[in-house]
């Protein structure tokens, strides 16, 4: 799966499991699945499994952002959260589009 935004799920997984910086990757990576799994297990045999897993979840998702989202598709969204705004006064709907 080539994810187009990096799902803000998997960082409220590493906050409820108390997942700790240095494993984010680890647990994340294991997470991937047909594209993005064999970008990751490419990157893993060309740098090396401990080089791979030293990097950050942060440097993850930059790294897969670059790899999986066009450069429109990422400005579209930059632009999309600036100007977000509540419609009426149904938080609980805002909330649900993300």
């Amino acid at each position: 799966m080539a994810p187009k935004r990096a799902d803000p799920r998997m960082e409220t997984v590493f906050r409820i499991s108390n997942c700790l910086a240095e494993n984010q990757t680890k647990f994340a990576t294991c997470t991937l699945l047909a594209g993005a799994l064999t970008w990751w297990n490419s990157h893993v045999r060309i740098v090396g499994s401990d080089a791979a897993y030293l990097m950050t979840w942060i440097e993850l998702k930059k790294k897969m952002a670059d790899k999986y989202c066009l450069r429109n598709e990422m400005k579209k969204i930059e632009t999309e959260l600036w100007i977000l705004e509540v419609q009426g006064t149904d938080l609980t709907k805002y909330n649900q589009r993300f």
